[in-house]
């Protein structure tokens, strides 16, 4: 149950807001990473999150899963070689419509690891219930979120675990034994994460989820002026953003 109940591992900037901002900034970001396609554009909202994900103070979660999206670009990058050698039209693919979806993924990742890292499942709860959402919405939501950080550490005592007995001794020679890489990283992964998984049902059903009383949810309080005044940047760049959009659309349209 220490997936549901566990404190907060990160610290520092994302720690000091309230979890309905850290939400809000997660909403605006995953939104408008999906309406944007200048590399510009999405380059001030790709900074300004690397930012905030970097102030959490957790860098090796955050190279974790950055080690995540470089594994996919990786692989789309060698699926779309492998596309224009039997498909010569493929290779004059432009390099932005390939990069813009990861630059996408990445805003994304950043913002909800600012989330999981500094909330405690309580009061994302709250937070939630506080929308007037149903119980079939904020109660997964809130269990997903919470799942990332008991992700994240279950990878790093696998990994510990497989240096201490000698399996490897870094990420490539793991990568350059990919049977190897199955039995020993990625089946522990998956049960690992059914063990979690059993964790998080057991810990809602103690909190009162199904059953027929009524959960009282903790008093909600007021946002800080460091709230504020975050959402404030956030609806600068955010604006800034847009404005590159417009612009690189008119210089289109020019030409």
């Amino acid at each position: 149950m220490r997936a549901l109940y566990g404190n907060s591992r990160g610290g520092g900037f994302p720690a000091r807001l309230d979890t309905r901002t850290k939400m809000l900034l997660c909403l605006a970001a995953s939104l408008s990473s999906i309406v944007l396609t200048d590399m510009a554009a999405l380059g001030v909202l790709l900074a300004a999150s690397v930012a905030y994900a970097l102030s959490a103070r957790d860098v090796k979660g955050l190279l974790v899963s950055y080690a995540a999206v470089a594994l996919m670009l990786g692989t789309s990058a060698l699926c779309v070689v492998g596309m224009g050698l039997l498909w010569p039209a493929m290779a004059s693919l432009e390099i932005q419509r390939f990069v813009v979806p990861f630059m996408r993924i990445v805003v994304s990742i950043n913002v909800v690891l600012g989330l999981a890292l500094t909330s405690r499942v309580q009061s994302i709860l709250t937070a939630l219930k506080s929308l007037r959402l149903p119980a079939l919405v904020f109660i997964p939501a809130s269990v997903m979120v919470r799942f990332i950080p008991t992700f994240i550490n279950d990878i790093r005592q696998i990994w510990q675990t497989l240096r201490i007995r000698g399996y490897v001794r870094s990420p490539l020679g793991l990568a350059a034994r990919p049977g190897l890489a199955v039995r020993v990283l990625f089946m522990p992964l998956v049960f690992r994460a059914l063990r979690s998984a059993d964790d998080l049902a057991m810990a809602a059903e103690l909190k009162g989820v199904g059953g027929q009383t009524r959960v009282t949810a903790h008093r909600v309080g007021r946002l800080a002026r460091v709230d504020y005044l975050t959402l404030a940047v956030g609806a600068g760049l955010l604006v800034l953003a847009v404005w590159l959009q417009l612009r690189s659309g008119l210089r289109m349209s020019m030409h």
